[in-house]
């Protein structure tokens, strides 16, 4: 999504990506970013010692400080803003720059961006506890905002990106429709004999999507399923959020870490592309050919955070045509 912005819209600014996963020179064009900088997540890799994660959200600061110090503006993107790792910077370059030299964006998440996710009462009064970080370091001031939790609807948000084709709930004065993420010029059919299946791995169980019960009964059905169709090869591409390899199969072959997902899918074919409630799927009927079918198996086993949320993912879904399957 960052690519895309850089490449259309930002082009004539100076461009530095901040990344939170190791690994991906060979997913990020080079010539399009000025710089390129790892920063560890807080609560996944803290320094060392008592108040670990305290001290990584310092020196986080400290660092991304540096790193933009020539400038006298500056645009911040990202996903999401109710998370210490991000929240921080909107105050501190406030101060820095001023507010008529900062401005706050909002990245599209797949699925996640085509809905709102309100923060709830109880979870902005404990959100106030964020601010005990401020007695230990005064440059650590947390922004609080109501209304959705990725923070559409704070004042220092000016414009919220969203994906071309997908559904959305934000303020229409704050959104930018985004290019096509792909210049679609898929490969129609398939070329040889052999059927050919891509499997789209998910994060289920890290981020508490799925029981471990309902991801086994899930990922065998789809075993299950690609044996009884007969599909010839298997591919598996891993979420590279999803330390446990989920719905994968030994007899699957792995595609690369580094790929970038969406532009394989404008150079390969396949006859199937399997997935629970992944944005892969969307993207994937965006891009391949009409002769690709895309599935989703066991979307009714996902915990949903209400049923709303449910009826609206499960609407989406029907509304790409992406069929589906029960477990």
């Amino acid at each position: 999504m960052a690519q895309c912005i850089a490449e259309n819209i930002e082009r004539n600014r100076d461009l530095i990506l901040v990344l939170y996963k190791k690994n991906l020179d060979n997913v990020v064009k080079k010539n399009v970013w000025k710089n390129q900088i790892y920063m560890p997540w807080p609560r996944h890799e803290p320094e060392p010692g008592l108040f670990g994660v305290h001290k990584r959200l310092t020196k986080n600061l400290t660092l991304i400080d540096v790193l933009v110090s020539e400038y006298q503006s500056l645009y911040l993107y990202s996903a999401v803003y109710d998370t210490e790792a991000i929240n921080y910077f909107v105050s501190f370059f406030q101060k820095k720059l001023g507010n008529d030299n900062f401005s706050a964006r909002i990245l599209p998440d797949g699925v996640i961006s085509t809905r709102r996710y309100p923060l709830t009462f109880v979870k902005r009064i404990l959100k106030k506890t964020r601010n005990l970080r401020n007695l230990f370091n005064k440059q650590l001031i947390y922004t609080h905002f109501s209304g959705d939790r990725i923070g559409s609807d704070a004042e220092f948000i000016d414009k919220i990106y969203v994906l071309n084709g997908l559904p959305h709930q934000y303020n229409q004065k704050k959104v930018v429709v985004l290019p096509p993420l792909i210049k679609k010029n898929p490969i129609n059919k398939n070329t040889g004999t052999v059927s050919k299946a891509l499997i789209i791995g998910q994060p289920l169980e890290g981020f508490k999507l799925m029981s471990t019960k309902y991801i086994n009964i899930t990922s065998n059905s789809i075993f299950d399923w690609l044996n009884e169709k007969k599909i010839s090869k298997v591919y598996y591409k891993k979420h590279p959020k999803d330390i446990q390899n989920t719905l994968f199969n030994e007899k699957y072959s792995i595609l690369p870490d580094n790929l970038s997902i969406e532009e394989h899918l404008t150079k390969n074919y396949y006859d199937y592309i399997i997935g629970v409630n992944s944005s892969v799927l969307l993207f994937a009927k965006q891009i391949c050919s009409i002769n690709s079918i895309v599935i989703s198996f066991g979307i009714n086993r996902i915990n949903f955070k209400d049923k709303n949320e449910e009826t609206d993912i499960k609407k989406l879904f029907k509304k790409f045509k992406i069929k589906i399957k029960k477990v």
